[in-house]
């Protein structure tokens, strides 16, 4: 794919997507305009929005992969999208080839070393961030106590269980595509 100054660059690389698996009717192209527009505050920055209903997914490419990066960070998990007068969480995720692995109740003392080495079996490590109270809390910056991976996944997906042992220590995991259990 070219881009615009004629480099070549990776296939989605700025973009980011927008899941609705899992809700009862997928939102029309105007409520996910609507959302990315008046929720997430991203359209001066977009690119292109392509929606894929048999899916369940919007992808929205950004001018650049910061700002695709970045509007996951702000608003990952942050967000509920109302059908039907009801709400419900809207994940984002970078279309980075990255799988985010939540570690729900790992305690703080295990460091981001036990972390790597542990995980390193599944994959590329590309970060190990901690999750902190948003703004909108009471205590805002503090951390939540939950860790957030990012793997790319040596066979393309993970198959876990639904706890790892960390540094000696137990913990209930979370990620997309994860099997019920």
């Amino acid at each position: 794919m070219e881009g615009s100054s004629g480099t070549r660059r990776s296939i989605r690389s700025n973009t980011f997507r927008i899941d609705y698996d899992g809700i009862p009717r997928r939102p029309s192209r105007s409520e996910v305009i609507d959302f990315v527009v008046d929720h997430l505050h991203l359209g001066a920055n977009i690119a292109a929005m392509q929606h894929c209903n048999s899916l369940g997914r919007v992808y929205i490419e950004m001018q650049t992969a910061e700002q695709a990066r970045e509007a996951v960070y702000q608003n990952g998990q942050k967000h509920a999208i109302t059908v039907d007068g009801k709400a419900y969480a809207v994940p984002l995720s970078l279309e980075d080839g990255t799988t985010e692995v939540r570690l729900l109740e790992l305690p703080s003392y295990v460091t981001v070393a036990e972390i790597k080495a542990e995980m390193a079996s599944l994959g590329e490590i590309i970060s190990v961030d901690e999750e902190l109270y948003g703004e909108d809390t009471k205590v805002p910056g503090v951390r939540t106590g939950i860790r957030v991976i990012k793997v790319i996944p040596k066979d393309g997906s993970l198959r876990l269980g639904p706890t790892l042992t960390i540094g000696g220590e137990r913990t209930p995991i979370i990620y997309a595509g994860q099997e019920a259990y």
